[in-house]
């Protein structure tokens, strides 16, 4: 696995979507139709937070070739902006606020558990739904901080740790996992 990460192949653009574009996508805030699932974050052995931090609710959106979420069409835009051959995965994750920022551990977002062929070409990118004053941080230490319409893009072997926030009633993003 690579862990050499170059500041130059994290890709971070505000603004990503114009107006009507965000006016879709961020249909799933706030939504009480929208369905959450209560999850870890990270498994025992990528935590470094105490495990009583590591939860958070996810929306799954897309997984393979199944679609799972009729929200699905609000991030048509998004995608078809990512430029992406095939998607693996969309989750929207939810992490509530905390007292203090916590760290939750370092990770990549998706793997082919032994595969032969390696990750190699898989992307990550991160839309961050709202503004707080949570973040990623990568190894290296650089640090992305969540701003509304703000996405970051990167080599999915990066590993990186999400945050909580102390801002916001819920930190949320959108993560597209894809080639």
């Amino acid at each position: 696995m690579n862990t050499n990460i170059e500041n130059e192949n994290i890709e971070i653009t505000d603004n990503y979507l114009d107006e009507e574009e965000w006016e879709e996508a961020i249909k799933i805030l706030d939504n009480p139709d929208v369905p959450w699932s209560y999850s870890y974050i990270l498994d025992e052995m990528d935590l470094m937070c105490d495990p009583k931090y590591n939860h958070q609710y996810i929306h799954r959106v897309i997984d393979g070739i199944d679609i799972y979420s009729k929200y699905y069409n609000n991030l048509k835009k998004v995608i078809r902006k990512l430029n992406c051959r095939s998607l693996l995965r969309i989750k929207v994750n939810a992490i509530h606020k905390e007292d203090e920022i916590i760290t939750h551990g370092f990770h990549v977002d998706f793997g082919f558990v032994g595969n032969k062929y390696g990750n190699e070409g898989i992307k990550t990118s991160i839309l961050y739904l709202n503004t707080n004053d949570g973040f990623t941080v990568f190894e290296n230490g650089m640090k992305v901080e969540s701003i509304a319409n703000r996405m970051v893009t990167f080599p999915n072997e990066y590993r990186h740790s999400g945050t909580t926030c102390t801002d916001a009633d819920r930190r949320i993003a959108v993560n597209f996992c894809y080639f």
